[in-house]
């Protein structure tokens, strides 16, 4: 049995799969193995990747159901300890398999490992300013982060492709969320459970390049992201938080949810924006983004953004 199962969704990335698939096997760290998740792609990426004559690879299919039900899917056929994430069109350095499998085994508190990464086209690295934010390496969890701003920081520090995690823990939280078909916040949806369980282990050393640049499923320049699965879903994550926590958990919902609220605003959504962050109001004045929300769930809101995005072209 391999000691990790490395999975990947792959939704039509005939230019990028093997790109991402010659990263992983360029790993120094070599027990594992791959399992690729074709969700229903309409191109030619399968058959880009059963060409491919890489070892311990199997290619399985499902209809598209979106990246966390391909993830989900994966992880269920898998047969190692650890699960390793990477999306198909990203890449992770070579030391990235044997760091986290070594920071797992050195502490059996850890459900997960998160590390660092550098951000294309221009390679950023962004280790100076998760130090900024005061991230460290290490154990962390939500009980000892009273900010909410700070446990925010954490959800933006955890990224699916420098995030391995004990498959038996994986499991127990529910995997990704893969309802709806969910195509934004199913990440952040489980790394909540997550952080809320104080089982998460930090690592700021870059270890891959994440391809903002090739990725469909992060936000969109052209039109609003989805609300993300959290705010649709709440009570899955209430579930899994502990009671005495349960006021921090509402203050991040409240966060996100004036966050979504002011996006959704921008877009001309202001109905929906209203009902977003009512939802989840908690009448929290110095919550992030309390105001801004206010005016984007407004008509004024929805005016606002439309001048905002008509200057933006005119000065292109």
């Amino acid at each position: 049995m391999p000691a990790v199962s490395v999975i990947v969704p792959l939704y039509n990335k005939r230019s990028t799969i093997a790109r991402t698939l010659r990263s992983v096997y360029e790993q120094t760290f070599r027990d594992f193995e791959v399992i690729v998740v074709d969700d229903g792609s309409t191109d030619d990426s399968r058959a880009i990747v059963e060409a491919l004559d890489y070892p311990d690879l199997r290619l399985v299919s499902q209809e598209n159901a979106g990246p966390g039900a391909a993830r989900n899917h994966g992880a269920r056929i898998s047969e190692a300890e650890f699960l390793a994430f990477i999306d198909s069109d990203d890449e992770w350095l070579p030391q990235y398999l044997k760091r986290s499998v070594e920071i797992l085994e050195a502490d059996p508190r850890l459900c997960s490992v998160t590390s660092s990464y550098l951000e294309d086209p221009e390679g950023r690295d962004l280790t100076a300013y998760w130090h900024s934010q005061g991230l460290r390496d290490g154990l962390v969890g939500v009980e000892g982060v009273p900010d909410t701003r700070k446990v925010l920081t954490l959800l933006r520090f955890m990224q699916t492709i420098t995030t391995t995690l004990r498959r038996e823990r994986y499991l127990h939280f529910g995997g990704y969320y893969d309802s709806f078909r969910s195509l934004y916040g199913e990440d952040s949806h489980l790394f909540l459970k997550l952080l809320l369980n104080g089982c998460v282990g930090l690592n700021l050393e870059p270890l891959a390049r994440y391809h903002r640049e090739d990725s469909d499923l992060s936000v969109s320049s052209r039109g609003p992201r989805q609300v993300e699965s959290f705010l649709i879903d709440p009570d899955d994550v209430r579930d899994a938080c502990p009671a005495h926590l349960s006021d921090v958990l509402d203050r991040v919902f409240e966060a996100r949810a004036n966050k979504t609220a002011c996006v959704l605003g921008y877009w001309g959504d202001w109905r929906r924006a209203s009902e977003v962050r009512r939802r989840f109001a908690r009448g929290t004045l110095g919550s992030p983004m309390h105001v801004p929300a206010l005016v984007a769930a407004t008509p004024i809101g929805a005016a606002a953004g439309a001048a905002t995005r008509l200057i933006r072209r005119a000065v292109r």
